[in-house]
């Protein structure tokens, strides 16, 4: 989806002239995209690690 969005934009900017186009808006949003899936996934692992462990967070 992000990638979608991303060709729509550039798609503009490549017809306006505009210095970033196409491929760089489709790298930049598939770039973010990553980093937004690795963001989640290791705030669900820290999620389950401090259900498992909750004596690490509470200190006793």
């Amino acid at each position: 989806m992000a990638t979608i969005f991303a060709a729509i934009i550039g798609l503009d900017r490549k017809e306006h002239n505009h210095p970033a186009g196409l491929r760089t808006h489709i790298l930049v949003c598939l770039g973010a995209c990553i980093l937004a899936l690795i963001q989640e996934s290791n705030l669900q692992s820290s999620s389950i690690l401090c259900e498992e462990f909750p004596h690490f967070i509470d200190g006793t």
